[in-house]
């Protein structure tokens, strides 16, 4: 067990090959694996914006004495790893272990939501689910609405 800079009062756990960067990550892969619903952990990363080139000058530093500017800049892609999916026959569900959310989450996380809502859009037979678990005390409830997710795709 090792200190995750990443992750505010987190530290790494390894379990079965994998290193997890929380222990209530951890537990909510236990929880899963006990109930025998398959996932992913950190598999799959999304594109919730583009990257892109800007044409518009961009100014930084601007005082008196110094002006900096640069004729374009380019913007990287932000992309968004969710913890965990569950993929299911019409269903893909989301699990995003949240102890303590970094300061760009609630962006990334809108971001994200709304690219799901465009998948939805896309192919409505497909629909999606995004769960915030913040406390090992939410698992339980957790793993009953993904068991209940599962029995009603069978009917």
């Amino acid at each position: 067990m090792t200190g995750n800079k990443k992750v505010r009062n987190a530290s790494a756990h390894d379990y079965n090959g994998i290193t997890f960067k929380s222990g209530l990550e951890l537990a909510i892969f236990q929880a899963l694996e006990g109930e025998k619903i398959h996932t992913e952990y950190e598999q799959h990363s999304y594109d919730v914006m583009e990257g892109f080139s800007s044409y518009v000058p961009i100014f930084s530093d601007c005082n008196k004495k110094k002006n900096t500017k640069r004729a374009s800049g380019k913007f990287k892609p932000i992309i968004y790893t969710p913890d965990f999916v569950v993929p299911l026959e019409h269903t893909t569900i989301i699990i995003e272990a949240k102890g303590f959310p970094s300061r760009d989450y609630p962006l990334r996380k809108k971001l994200f939501v709304n690219l799901l809502n465009k998948f939805q859009e896309v192919n409505p037979s497909m629909r999606y689910a995004f769960f915030e678990i913040s406390s090992r005390k939410n698992i339980p409830a957790l793993v009953e609405t993904i068991k209940k997710i599962k029995e009603n795709e069978r009917t």
